[in-house]
């Protein structure tokens, strides 16, 4: 879960285009605010876009973007 978003994070802003943004799907068993942290400590802002139930959790678009 995080340790691979903690992973990606970190190295995504090397192909990031300036302007880019990532969209990201993840469940709120990995933790909504965790990652948007894990996010927000490399330097970029992060949104939620949509959410949805299901079943026992939640699922959740990100939309991540660099901070200007």
């Amino acid at each position: 879960g995080r340790v691979v978003i903690e992973r990606f994070a970190k190295e995504v802003g090397q192909n990031l285009a300036p302007g880019g943004r990532i969209l990201i799907l993840i469940s709120s068993l990995t933790g909504l605010p965790e990652t948007g942290a894990i996010f927000r400590c490399h330097g970029y802002n992060v949104s939620t876009l949509a959410e949805e139930s299901l079943e026992d959790e939640k699922l959740y678009v990100l939309r991540i973007t660099r901070e200007q």
